[in-house]
């Protein structure tokens, strides 16, 4: 990847036409060598794999989150108690909440 950065044109301007002519000009070459080194090097993409899927896991428990409290905001009708378990627990792991309600059993 350093090879390929390290012969980028100064240009770095996506519109510009030095780099245009970079891009038609290497990128078939470019593209071989990204395949080369995955072939080589199976491991060393499976990070970025794995991070995005996290990322995309956060999000999706961010946004599960976030729609929780719109509607305890909104219309939540439930007692008081059970609310603030919610609003105490909203972002605990689940270690965490598991563990309070053992203390809270025994």
């Amino acid at each position: 990847m350093q090879l390929i950065q390290d012969e980028h044109p100064d240009d770095k301007s996506l519109y510009s036409e030095a780099y245009f002519t970079w891009w038609v000009v290497r990128s078939g070459s470019i593209l071989q060598q990204v395949r080369d080194f995955a072939n080589h090097n199976p491991d060393a993409f499976l990070n970025w794999r794995v991070v995005n899927e996290k990322q995309e896991l956060l999000k999706q428990y961010y946004d599960a989150n976030e729609l929780l409290l719109d509607c305890l905001n909104c219309t939540y009708n439930g007692s008081l108690e059970v609310r603030q378990e919610i609003e105490e627990t909203l972002l605990l792991p689940i270690a965490e909440i598991e563990k309070r309600k053992r203390e809270k059993a025994e």
